[in-house]
């Protein structure tokens, strides 16, 4: 699927804990060597080149100063014909890359006037009779879109598989239920495919086009990249780099595809060749100009790559409009990185270097792809186990990363030191704490909530005057920082930096090192699943036994009504949980109200009705209940029964917190 990785890659990004992730910055007196064409050669070579035989193909794109430096292919194109990359001809998908060209386009639409940053959004998308229903009173903006600031959107349902995207549509119903924000606007911008899908959707929508057309029309035709797509239509198929299949008997097959539908399409589906992509490097390292085109004016390329809007602190990488920072060994990069299926791409530009790297990989079919996403139940339980990385997999990662760390170490300046006016001390007992990504939250989904809040936390304490220990919830041990800097913890053996920073009452943080700003922010003590998660089917558990104790004291009318009620919530509850688990993601929200109501809704509020009723009997009924004149056995029941509707008031209150509770139209 659309890249950002997933959650334990996020954490493995901000914290630094796989070695060399991050490091501090760098002696600024570094020597580095002259940018060369042969030289750039020779560093791709090494790092792809062993990677070609075990299956995959690649394509790496280097300009600098106005030219092409490199623009080189890796692999077969057709493994069955022995056809090799084309840099000019070969298509490859480039997922979240994508993000850009949707930023360029809005950006440019809103320079010729033609959208209104501040305005609401569904004032365009009624064009295309679409209107986004949300239960926030702010409007949904361009401006707040670009910023990463519109609040969290859901994207738990969002995918599906075409054969081709001209298969893939949708009704204008369907897509309005697609976006629908699950978090206040504001914050720390947080990566979110759903927001930049929105945005480009919305942006088509006022220029009256499709988005494939919105792209041609604003980048690919002014610059001439005449091969490149926005989707992948059925009659592109043959350009496409293919897979090898594992498989003997077929011995060839064109790669499946993962593809996307019209409204998540601005997010993540373009399918580009690498000679195109040079061509939009070039242009944006000339501030959105080539050949006399412009994609971008001088006012909305100063906004494209305003950092300051969005920092965090002025050491962390931060999201301009959609483009972001990266560091790697103190180097800055501005760009974005991207995957779907076997495809991985990123654009790097280096200012200071007048320089800009594509890199867009293809790593071969490694098993048998899947119908659709296993984001149901029956889903999950019919997957069969993951399987792990294949070789090729493998072996076209460390060449992207292998490629990268020998580019910027040979011919990149490590980054000047930031200026740090303004920034104020944040006490140590401030910083203490459980720290999620805001990437894991806002899912819709109650099985996405779950599985997100069970994802390990990162551990703040303080050891000591100058000290803190930090460390995931799966560590066996935590790893000790000094202070080293304002608001900022070195780790002495990884050479990781963290540092911690405010935005409104929220504390955040992030590593040096970090390759974008995927930001740790400080959560509240129920993030715990502890609190959350686990207390929800034990309690369930414990009420269905009631159903035993009031068969067993059937005579008593008190205690059968408690067994009945509390065995009907349970049930209920139950259904209505299981049945959000199996249709919510792929056909209860799409399908409208009455589905919703009727399938979850309806059930879920009844079995919350019954189990209220259990606190009710009981403290009403106390003293029918425990008639037996054994003083001990009267005891024990009336502890039983007390459990019993303490039991059933914690449901009712963890049914409130996952949202279970409310409208019966969401």
């Amino acid at each position: 699927m659309i890249t950002p990785p997933n959650c334990l890659q996020c954490l493995g990004l901000v914290l630094g804990l796989v070695a060399g992730a991050a490091s501090s910055l760098p002696a600024q007196d570094q020597q580095v060597a002259e940018l060369r064409a042969d030289s750039v050669r020779k560093i791709a070579d090494a790092a792809f080149g062993g990677a070609e035989a075990v299956g995959g193909a690649a394509v790496v794109v280097v300009v600098s100063h106005g030219k092409i430096l490199l623009e080189r292919g890796y692999g077969l194109a057709n493994p069955k014909t022995r056809r090799p990359v084309d840099p000019d001809a070969t298509l490859f998908r480039i997922g979240s890359v994508t993000k850009l060209f949707t930023a360029i386009s809005t950006l440019q639409s809103m320079d010729r006037g033609v959208i209104d940053s501040l305005a609401d959004i569904n004032t365009y998308l009624r064009n295309v009779n679409v209107q986004v229903h949300d239960r926030f009173a702010e409007p949904v903006t361009m401006a707040d879109l670009l910023r990463l600031h519109a609040g969290r959107f859901d994207w738990t349902y969002s995918f599906f598989y075409p054969s081709y995207d001209d298969d893939a549509q949708m009704d204008a119903a369907e897509t309005g239920r697609r976006f629908w924000r699950t978090q206040r606007p504001g914050g720390v911008s947080a990566y979110d495919n759903n927001g930049v899908g929105l945005m480009g959707f919305a942006a088509a929508a006022a220029n009256r086009m499709s988005y494939p057309d919105l792209v041609r029309t604003a980048i690919l035709e002014p610059l001439g990249m005449t091969h490149s797509v926005a989707g992948l239509p059925r009659d592109r198929v043959p350009e496409m780099v293919g897979c090898a299949d594992e498989n003997k008997e077929t011995a060839y097959q064109s790669c499946p595809y993962e593809l996307i539908v019209a409204p998540l399409r601005p997010s993540g589906d373009m399918t580009v060749t690498a000679g195109d992509m040079s061509r939009l490097l070039l242009a944006l390292l000339a501030g959105g100009r080539l050949d006399g085109h412009e994609i971008l004016s001088p006012r909305a390329f100063t906004a494209f790559t305003d950092f300051t809007l969005n920092k965090l602190d002025p050491r962390l990488p931060a999201f301009g409009r959609v483009i972001y920072e990266s560091y790697l060994g103190g180097r800055r990069a501005i760009g974005h990185d991207g995957g779907v299926g076997r495809f991985g791409a990123s654009v790097r530009l280096y200012p200071e270097l007048d320089a800009g790297v594509f890199v867009a990989v293809q790593s071969g079919l490694d098993w048998e792809h899947p119908a659709h996403l296993p984001n149901d139940l029956s889903g999950l339980l019919r997957q069969p186990k993951e399987l792990p990385p294949s070789k090729a997999m493998l072996a076209w990662g460390a060449a992207r990363g292998a490629f990268e760390r020998a580019f910027v170490e040979r011919f990149v300046p490590p980054a000047a030191a930031p200026p740090l006016g303004g920034i104020q001390t944040i006490p140590l007992e401030r910083l203490k704490g459980r720290y999620w990504t805001p990437l894991f939250k806002g899912k819709r989904a109650l099985l996405d909530q779950m599985v997100d809040r069970l994802a390990p936390a990162v551990i703040v304490s303080v050891a000591g005057p100058d000290r803190l220990r930090m460390g995931a919830t799966t560590d066996t041990a935590m790893t000790e920082y000094r202070a080293a800097g304002l608001n900022a913890f070195l780790n002495e053996q990884t050479h990781v930096t963290m540092i911690f920073g405010t935005v409104g009452e929220g504390i955040y943080a992030n590593s040096t090192g970090g390759s974008a700003p995927f930001f740790l922010e400080k959560v509240p003590w129920h993030y715990d699943p502890a609190a959350t998660i686990y207390p929800l089917p034990i309690a369930l558990a414990f009420l269905l036994t009631a159903t035993a104790y009031g068969y067993t004291r059937r005579k008593v009318p008190v205690a059968k009504w408690i067994g009945i009620a509390a065995a009907v919530g349970v049930l209920l509850i139950t259904a209505g949980v299981l049945a959000e688990l199996e249709f919510a993601i792929t056909q209860v929200y799409h399908l409208g109200r009455w589905p919703v109501a009727l399938a979850w809704r309806i059930p879920l509020h009844l079995g919350v009705l019954a189990l209220a009723a259990v606190p009710i009997v009981v403290v009403r009924g106390r003293r029918s209940v425990m008639v037996d004149s054994n003083l001990r056995v009267r005891w024990l029941e009336g502890l039983y029964v007390s459990l019993l509707a303490v039991a059933a008031v914690a449901v009712i209150g963890l049914a409130a917190y996952w949202g279970l509770i409310g409208r019966l139209d969401t």
